[in-house]
């Protein structure tokens, strides 16, 4: 019997701090090889912006925030006289509990409500409207990155929508630099082929918009089957070409943008199902009916500008029009080159390389870096370390 009971002793002997650490740590790192090996790295992402994430969101955000002192004060003020009426209020509904009321001391009229209650309260009705505000935000973020414009980003990675704000915002960054290689390499691929860059945008004997630049290089964007359904000799807009025009080409969407045209795009009536490009190409390189050399771009390949990103007057990819100024300004209005990652636009150099031009670009920099054979001589470029000159920056 007495063996009995010291076993039954030690089978019911709790653990200890030391073994139930041990176990946490052993469970813990089970679910984290768990999770990495199925591929959920936004599960440990999460538990680490919640947990940490934020420390470091605050060394950044803090030191350029500037403090208001007649706001800071206006809400001292302000949560100094709510604190006092919701202590004034507790302390005239709340007389005690019935135990206290058969207390002596309690039949004086005086209120035990404490003020430790109210800062308590006041302190949770705070967290509640934080936390409020963050749901409120969180909820307004994943309805804008399902519905809007992170459509194309969610159809490439549907976990995306879990990721945090910064890491999505530096993928579509990433793919719409990438987009501009790829269009580049398109340029010169057309140029090892037929000894001259594509032609911008064709017209007929009338006038009429016939081909752009997008359509002449999709056999070097991956699409030769779409480029044998182009028919040349028919416009953009004729009926035979409607199918060929209506099909989406990704590597002309930017991840940053909406999918299809919005309100304020040119898009006509007759235009409708047509599919938007969020990319432009220089109309003094690639001009009208005619198509220059390499070797004609007098000021050399690496200052001078082939495209660059659009965000307003946007066309679609098969329309002649596509091709803007760089001349007239970086995000200066809706026909000019701007980006949707900061004040500024990313632009194809045409040596193949991809700068960001900030919109307070220099004009007569930005003039120089849109003529081919300007014979304009720029004494600021790029740095080989991407810190940026003259409002350039070089990926």
């Amino acid at each position: 019997m007495q063996e009995n009971s010291a076993t039954s002793k030690t089978e019911t002997q709790p653990l200890t701090t030391l073994q139930r650490f041990w176990v946490a740590l052993a469970g813990g790192l089970m679910l984290l090889g768990l999770t990495l090996g199925l591929g959920l790295f936004f599960l440990p992402q999460t538990v680490y912006a919640l947990m940490i994430g934020w420390i470091s969101y605050l060394w950044r955000v803090v030191p350029t925030l500037t403090l208001s002192i007649s706001g800071t004060l206006w809400f001292l003020c302000t949560l100094s006289l709510f604190l006092i009426g919701v202590h004034l209020v507790g302390r005239k509904l709340y007389r005690g509990t019935p135990d206290t009321v058969k207390r002596p001391e309690s039949t004086t009229g005086v209120s035990r409500w404490r003020l430790r209650w109210t800062v308590t309260l006041v302190g949770l009705f705070l967290v509640l409207i934080t936390s409020g505000i963050c749901l409120i935000g969180i909820s307004h973020q994943l309805w804008w990155m399902a519905a809007g414009d992170q459509r194309a980003l969610l159809r490439e990675r549907p976990l995306s929508l879990f990721y945090p704000v910064a890491f999505i915002e530096g993928q579509r960054r990433r793919a719409s630099l990438s987009h501009l290689k790829q269009i580049g390499l398109g340029m010169h691929n057309y140029h090892g082929e037929h000894h001259q860059l594509p032609i911008g945008a064709t017209v007929d004997a009338t006038g009429n918009p016939q081909h752009g630049w997008a359509a002449r290089i999709l056999p070097y964007l991956d699409q030769p089957d779409l480029f044998q359904q182009v028919d040349f000799n028919q416009p953009w807009t004729a009926e035979e070409n409607r199918q060929v025009f209506e099909k989406p080409l990704r590597v002309l969407v930017n991840p940053g943008l909406s999918y299809d045209f919005k309100p304020g795009d040119i898009q006509q009536t007759d235009r409708s199902g047509y599919r938007p490009a969020h990319y432009a190409a220089n109309q003094r390189l690639l001009g009208l009916n005619g198509g220059l050399r390499i070797r004609d771009i007098k000021d050399g390949t690496s200052q001078t500008i082939m495209g660059g990103e659009v965000k307003a007057g946007i066309r679609a990819w098969g329309d002649p029009l596509n091709i803007r100024d760089p001349a007239q300004g970086i995000n200066q209005g809706p026909g000019t080159f701007a980006g949707p990652f900061g004040p500024g636009a990313n632009v194809l150099i045409a040596d193949g390389s991809v700068r960001f031009l900030s919109e307070d670009i220099d004009p007569a920099v930005l003039k120089a870096l849109s003529t081919p054979d300007g014979r304009e001589v720029l004494e600021e470029i790029p740095s080989p370390s991407g810190n940026t000159k003259g409002g350039q920056r070089e990926h």
